[in-house]
């Protein structure tokens, strides 16, 4: 299975973090609902994207339903999957995954404490500031300084490609739209979670936000680009104990 693979965590031997690529001749779908995938054929791929990194499929933590909200949950030993968008956790041996099409994912560690998390941000959590969301989740569980944080944003739809509404664009600053004709904006929603990581405490040297366009890429899945047709991918973050 291809990964896309962090550089920004790899000073910390104990952090494993990718993210799974679209792969035509395997089908690469990790969906949680299959996306015209059989549930065999996903499961299958979710335990070899696991097993890529060095967890068992049952160290995965996830949502069966990305909600497009604000809600960060705790994972630990009686974590139960449940509908949500983030994940944060301390103890080492869980990876936290959540899927992506040309929503952004963020990944997290924290080398002080030990804390990393997983959000999914379309442009509906980026409105709500899900990002914030799962720092405070941090500073208020584990005590983390924001300024300690690592981060990777994944690849998403781009700003020279990422088409929405008005109704969407006026939800953000304009800086992050580009009007191309009436109604229509290119959006730049990587740029939007980038910021508002920093605006949340992380120092800007300690981000890394991939350049990849998944509605360009033939690497990537899009949702926008193969419609309902669309995989997903997953991106997740664990820590081992060495």
């Amino acid at each position: 299975m291809k990964l896309l693979t962090p550089a920004i965590f790899e000073p910390f031997p104990e952090v494993v973090a990718g993210m799974s690529l679209r792969d035509e001749h395997q089908n690469g779908n990790l969906s949680m609902t299959e996306n015209g995938t059989d549930a065999e054929t996903a499961r299958n791929n979710r335990e070899r994207f696991c097993r890529e990194l060095g967890f068992e499929e049952d160290s995965l933590a996830y949502h069966p339903e990305q909600k497009h909200g604000k809600d960060v949950h705790l994972v630990h030993e009686e974590f139960h999957h449940r509908s949500g968008d983030g994940l944060v956790a301390q103890q080492p041996g869980w990876l936290l995954g959540v899927t992506v099409a040309d929503c952004v994912a963020v990944l997290l560690y924290d080398p002080a404490t030990g804390t990393y998390g997983a959000v999914h941000s379309g442009w509906r959590g980026s409105s709500q500031n899900i990002a914030d969301a799962a720092i405070a989740k941090a500073v208020k569980e584990f005590a983390v300084d924001p300024r300690g944080l690592y981060a990777w944003i994944s690849p998403a739809g781009g700003g020279d490609s990422y088409q929405v509404g008005s109704e969407v664009a006026n939800q953000f600053n304009p800086r992050y739209s580009q009007p191309v004709e009436d109604d229509t904006w290119l959006f730049d929603n990587k740029s939007v979670v980038h910021d508002q990581l920093i605006n949340g405490g992380l120092e800007p040297s300690r981000i890394e936000m991939s350049q990849l366009d998944t509605i360009t890429n033939q690497e990537l899945h899009s949702a926008r680009r193969d419609g309902e047709s669309s995989g997903r991918m997953l991106a997740a973050i664990g820590v081992i104990s060495v």
